[in-house]
């Protein structure tokens, strides 16, 4: 039998677009609730949830991968202080 999961769910797991391992951050927190993530809009319209700590790290790439937001958050977790999309003060 096949098991499928998402792995921004499973601890220490590298997932293309985040800034390091899933799941290395403070338990119970997610990239939704960091101070790095945003939405971005797409070619498509359609909002993607993207990484901004990734372009900041030596050899970092402006243009990542889109990421969910509910992954279990990674070292570099800052909680934020506004809404998901909204400017920091």
């Amino acid at each position: 039998m096949l098991l499928t999961h998402d792995p921004g769910d499973c601890p220490h797991v590298m997932i293309p677009g985040m800034a390091h391992f899933a799941g290395t951050g403070p338990a119970g927190q997610c990239c939704g609730d960091c101070a790095y993530g945003h939405y971005v809009e797409s070619a498509r319209r359609r909002e993607k949830w993207w990484c901004g700590k990734v372009a900041l790290l030596p050899g970092g790439s402006k243009a990542c991968n889109r990421i969910e937001p509910h992954y279990a958050a990674c070292k570099y977790f800052q909680a934020r202080r506004t809404a998901p999309g909204r400017k920091e003060p």
